[in-house]
């Protein structure tokens, strides 16, 4: 089986992949280096606001 992943789901691959034996090839498509970084940086471009303790 192979999983294939855009943006969070790029992230989320290498995760599953590791996890779970069946997998056997992975195909991610701009991965998030820090997803707290890249959930900030959607919200700045839908002007959304994001408590800070979260």
């Amino acid at each position: 089986m192979g999983v294939f992943g855009v943006g969070h789901g790029a992230y989320l691959a290498p995760n599953w992949a590791a996890r779970d034996e069946r997998v056997e090839a992975i195909v991610a498509i701009a991965p998030y280096d820090k997803l707290e970084t890249a959930f900030q940086r959607m919200a700045n471009n839908e002007d959304i606001k994001i408590s800070d303790g979260v």
